[in-house]
């Protein structure tokens, strides 16, 4: 169970799945804005094909997706475009649908080990480490609200 972070940069669709498989992925969370790669196999359809060969549940959040214009500063952490870019986003994650896809993540990390997925090999550069990052605070919420 739990929210894990994985890229697809570098890596065939049978690598990719092989490393789900390997890491016990249940779901696996797309959070590009757009499902579509020029890599085989990443784009929507073939994606979910592979997954499911692999006995792999595929979802698509786009309302979790970074905009175009707001990636570049995810690959320069620690500066000021960074965090222009990274507090954009935050933003965004504030709004109603994305709230509800997280509640969604959260719910599914509950009971099975999730994976969201975007482009980067590096979380650490890819607006995915905020979808965890917020998945992670979400569930420290609910499990503090739960104690006695």
């Amino acid at each position: 169970m739990g929210v894990i972070g994985v890229g697809y940069e570098g890596l065939t669709i049978e690598q990719f799945c092989d490393l789900l498989v390997a890491n016990d992925v249940s779901v696996v969370v797309d959070v590009r804005l757009n499902a579509l790669s020029r890599k085989r196999g990443f784009s929507k359809n073939g994606l979910r094909t592979a997954l499911a060969q692999a006995e792999i549940e595929y979802l698509h959040r786009p309302v979790l997706g970074n905009p175009r214009d707001n990636r570049d500063g995810f690959a320069v952490p620690g500066s000021r475009v960074g965090d222009a870019a990274r507090a954009r986003y935050r933003d965004s994650l504030a709004t109603p649908e994305a709230i509800e896809a997280i509640t969604e993540i959260v719910a599914l990390g509950s009971t099975s080990r999730v994976a969201v997925m975007c482009f980067e090999r590096d979380q650490h550069e890819c607006h995915r480490e905020l979808v965890v990052a917020t998945v992670e605070g979400r569930q420290a919420e609910l499990l503090e609200s739960t104690r006695l």
